[in-house]
């Protein structure tokens, strides 16, 4: 319920400002170090460490597409989201908290182009609620099968 509180808040203030609060970011991140300390308490310096590696992965993407196209396209909020969703699963699920994210992103994208007849280049998308829905089936999948 705390995960869905916080995604809640996100998406709603991602949705309306095209930004996420830094505060909730520090409560995602400190959710998902909390739900680790529970479940097995040896397991937070790697949930930390995943943190920081989701965190620095966004970071670079998001500073590659500014260089070559001169343009903002992930925001400071979703590197730091993504870095602290990283902390609620292992690290070998992130491949399927990206291939989520970026799929129905991409799946969104495509259906608001296709029905409104632009481009998509023309689109200015908040990626937060693609985030949330990632973290929240890959924490689904990890809480199911790991």
């Amino acid at each position: 319920m705390v995960l869905l509180g916080i995604l809640a808040v996100i998406v709603v203030v991602d949705l309306r400002e095209l930004r996420i609060p830094d505060l909730a970011n520090l409560a995602l991140l400190a959710g998902g170090l909390v739900f680790w300390w529970i479940r097995d308490v040896h397991s937070v310096p790697l949930q930390l460490a995943a943190a920081a590696g989701g965190f620095t992965l966004f970071w670079i993407v998001r500073a590659l597409h500014l260089r070559l196209s001169s343009r903002v396209g992930l925001g400071l909020g979703d590197v730091k989201m993504a870095g602290a969703s990283a902390a609620w699963f292992h690290p070998s699920l992130f491949p399927v908290f990206l291939l989520v994210s970026s799929a129905t992103a991409l799946c969104a994208i495509l259906i608001l182009a296709s029905a409104r007849r632009k481009t998509i280049r023309s689109y200015r998308l908040p990626f937060g609620p693609f985030l949330a829905i990632g973290l929240f089936i890959t924490w689904m999948i990890e809480v199911a099968f790991v």
